[in-house]
C-alpha cells in the first residue's frame, strides 16, 4: 500500500513524458519541412556538398619549423602547449595565431593563419 502512490506518480510521468516527445516530434518534422523548402539551389556546376563548399586547400609551407611531437601525426596551432608540462608544441619558428602540421620526427609545415588560433580555442594536441 504505501508504495502506491510512488508507483502511480512514476506512471504518470511516463505518460507525459510520452506526451511530450510526440509533439516534439511533430515540431521536428515541421521545421524540417520549413528549412528544406529554403535551401537555396546550388550554382550550376559546382557541388552541394556543404564542406567542399567551405573547404579550401591551403599550401603547407615548410619553414624550418620544428615541433615536439612525441611520436604522433598531427595539427596544432603555435600558442599550444603540452597538458602534462606546459612545454610548446611548436619549439622553432612559432607564431600563435598559425596552424602547423607535425610529423611524428619532430618536423612541421606552416599552413598560416587561422581564425581560431590564438583565441584560446584552438586546435590544440592534448593526447599526453
Amino acid at each position: 500500500m504505501r508504495f502506491l502512490a510512488p508507483l502511480v506518480f512514476l506512471l504518470l510521468g511516463f505518460a507525459y513524458a510520452a506526451e511530450e516527445l510526440g509533439q516534439f516530434e511533430l515540431a521536428t518534422e515541421v521545421d524540417a519541412a520549413v528549412v528544406e523548402a529554403r535551401a537555396p539551389e546550388p550554382a550550376p556546376g559546382v557541388s552541394d556538398n556543404s564542406i567542399a563548399n567551405v573547404l579550401q586547400k591551403r599550401k603547407c609551407t615548410y619553414n624550418g619549423c620544428k615541433c615536439n611531437s612525441r611520436g604522433y601525426q598531427f595539427h596544432s596551432c603555435g600558442g599550444c602547449v603540452w597538458t602534462n608540462d606546459g612545454s610548446w608544441v611548436i619549439t622553432k619558428k612559432r607564431v600563435a595565431t598559425h596552424i602547423f602540421e607535425c610529423s611524428p620526427s619532430g618536423d612541421c609545415c606552416d599552413y598560416g593563419h587561422a581564425d581560431d588560433c590564438g583565441t584560446g580555442k584552438g586546435r590544440c594536441f592534448i593526447r599526453d
